[in-house]
């Protein structure tokens, strides 16, 4: 098996940008290509204030549907530690996350995406 891993964005900086009504920060985090180039999957976490906790999650981006596809995969608090992997052009998989902190998972065919998960 010939894993492709995730890598830091760009020079290691952070992306941040806030959501339509400014409530709720994102910070981007991680971003990898499929082998194929056609999907780019980002990592990043959610921070909505003192009240709540971090939430973190992936958007996988397909370049021939040009389509987005979020709330696939959601865990409790920043992703430390979370390693994002393509196995093949169509398969990816996520590792080294603490089960317990699984907020939701979904697979979406539409994505052309597969999520295997290795907690």
């Amino acid at each position: 098996m010939n894993l492709v891993s995730g890598q830091s964005i760009g020079d290691g900086k952070q992306k941040k940008s806030k959501d339509l009504f400014g409530l709720c920060e994102f910070t981007e985090v991680q971003e990898l290509s499929s082998p194929d180039g056609k999907k780019l999957v980002k990592l990043g976490y959610s921070d909505c204030g003192a009240t709540t906790n971090w939430q973190s999650g992936i958007t996988v981006f397909n370049a021939a549907t040009g389509k987005t596809y979020s709330g696939l995969f959601g865990l409790d608090g920043k992703p430390d530690g979370l390693k994002m992997q393509w196995e093949n052009d169509y398969t990816l998989v996520l590792s080294n996350f603490p089960v317990g902190k699984l907020l939701w998972f979904n697979q979406d065919n539409f994505s052309g995406t597969k999520i295997v998960l290795q907690p």
